[in-house]
């Protein structure tokens, strides 16, 4: 019973590991908003009204990696989506917000195994054939 916390009759019961769900869906919900933009550990352990240090702990116990493995897993899966789209990209990396074509490219080669090009072109292949 070590992890409990504040266990006082008629109140509930709080076990540690992890962000309560409602404070999950905010983060989750600011990743997916400011996407694009540069999002700093701070900017998330400001959501949960922790310091940095407790967020990062509590944010990996939760997803099983760290937040900024889980915002560029976030960004590769946004680049996937416009990929099947004819936008340059160039512009896709900048939208998804990678500092450049060769950074997206770098990142998503390390997560999927392909280039973006390689991607848009299996994509296209695959949805012609239909």
């Amino acid at each position: 019973m070590a992890d409990l916390i504040g266990v006082l009759p008629g109140r509930k019961i709080r076990f540690l590991g992890g962000l309560a769900p409602h404070i999950l869906q905010r983060v989750d919900d600011y990743i997916e908003a400011y996407l694009a933009t540069p999002i700093h550990l701070n900017d998330l352990a400001s959501l949960a009204n922790m310091s940095e240090y407790h967020f990062h702990r509590m944010f990996r116990l939760v997803r099983g990696c760290p937040p900024h493995s889980w915002v560029t897993r976030r960004r590769v899966c946004r680049t996937r989506k416009y990929l099947r789209l004819e936008a340059p990209i160039a512009d896709i990396a900048v939208h998804c917000g990678f500092s450049s074509q060769s950074h997206l490219t770098r990142v998503f080669r390390a997560q999927t195994g392909r280039t973006p090009a390689q991607f848009r072109k299996l994509a296209h292949d695959n949805s012609s054939g239909e």
